[in-house]
């Protein structure tokens, strides 16, 4: 009697019978877990003594352990990948190990006057399937509940180490990607694709990007003087002479406006006809000189003037057109130089000699 001095039952103050069993919230089956969680809702387990009543034991704590033993596995004969296409890729059959692994606490100590305790952030790494936990108080009581882990979900693996116990669904890495159920490896993103982490199918490169690698995480976006113009390009192509694309991400090239001009590839801007210099169509590759007899005195110049009676202009690429000298005359327009008028003549408004011959 002696042994169980102090012992407190629920209904009184009665000397207790001591614990002889123990039980807990958790269900007998129907047990769901995820195996990166913990369990929801917490256990709680309770000592109990001969007559079913909680035992408040005043001289000690008492000591609850958890463990967890395999039973039957989701897909354990199915790790590779390589029988996706069989209809038994989903089969329960033994697990690769005899038991799994806990994460959290699994050992609780049942404080002398409480008489219960809660598995706080208990969970269960374990492999999809049926286990089997047991909770027990060394040397007392054991009880067992039957544990369901769920199978890994679209753009998840799961991550085990050959000869250790258990593993968890983590997701996809960025790069890789898997459209369905299981515990099977993810697939590499390929390229013109792009697959951020957990993803379920790989996602095209639009219009304007590209990506010339495998198991990438993002597309690249074509720079300034490049371009792509459809999805799941595998690279950004140039804008020709004659085009540009000022801005990233560009989907076309756009031509060069009249007036303005570029010869090189991977343009990002068409430069302008200064003076003396014309281009008169779009998507030109350069501007040309302003020929002999004409001129042009300005910027994004589509054509040039021609120089009017009495004016000149003798070398290519004129900005002005220059009046005759003094005894001089330019009759016609597009003159490239001037005539002298013969001795006793004038020259009338440097278009006509006028005077005696």
């Amino acid at each position: 009697m002696s042994m169980f001095s102090g012992n407190v039952a629920q209904y009184g103050s009665q000397i207790a019978s001591g614990i002889v069993a123990l039980t807990s919230t958790m269900p007998l089956d129907d047990n769901y877990f995820l195996n990166t969680k913990p369990y929801d809702p917490e256990i709680t387990v309770f000592v109990l003594d001969h007559y079913n009543n909680l035992v408040r034991r005043r001289n000690r704590p008492t000591s609850v352990i958890a463990s967890v033993k395999s039973g039957q596995c989701i897909s354990a004969a199915c790790t590779d990948g390589n029988c996706l296409d069989k209809s038994n890729r989903y089969e329960l059959s033994t697990c690769p190990t005899v038991s799994q692994a806990l994460f959290g606490k699994p050992v609780q100590e049942i404080p002398g006057l409480a008489g219960t305790v809660n598995f706080t952030g208990l969970g269960l790494r374990g492999w999809p399937g049926n286990h089997t936990m047991r909770l027990e108080i060394p040397g007392v009581s054991k009880i067992y509940r039957q544990v369901n882990i769920y199978d890994c979900k679209r753009g998840q693996f799961l991550q085990f180490e050959a000869g250790i116990d258990g593993g968890a669904c983590q997701n996809c890495p960025a790069g890789w990607a898997k459209n369905v159920t299981g515990i099977f490896p993810c697939q590499a993103c390929n390229a013109g694709f792009s697959c951020t982490a957990g993803s379920f199918v790989p996602t095209s490169c639009v219009p304007g990007e590209a990506q010339p690698k495998n198991k990438t995480q993002n597309c690249l976006s074509c720079s300034p003087g490049q371009y792509t113009n459809a999805t799941e390009m595998l690279q950004c192509y140039s804008c020709i002479g004659g085009k540009y694309s000022a801005t990233p991400r560009s989907t076309t090239c756009y031509e060069c406006a009249a007036g303005r001009s570029t010869s090189s590839a991977n343009s990002v801007i068409c430069q302008s006809c200064d003076s003396g210099r014309y281009a008169p169509l779009n998507a030109s590759l350069k501007c040309s000189n302003c020929p002999s007899g004409y001129s042009k005195n300005g910027t994004e110049n589509v054509g040039c003037n021609i120089c009017l009676e009495g004016t000149y202009a003798s070398n290519v690429g004129g900005f002005v057109c220059l009046t005759c000298e003094e005894g001089s005359i330019a009759p016609m327009e597009g003159a490239i130089g001037c005539a002298s008028c013969l001795a006793g003549q004038f020259a009338n408004q440097s278009k006509i000699c006028s005077g005696k011959q």
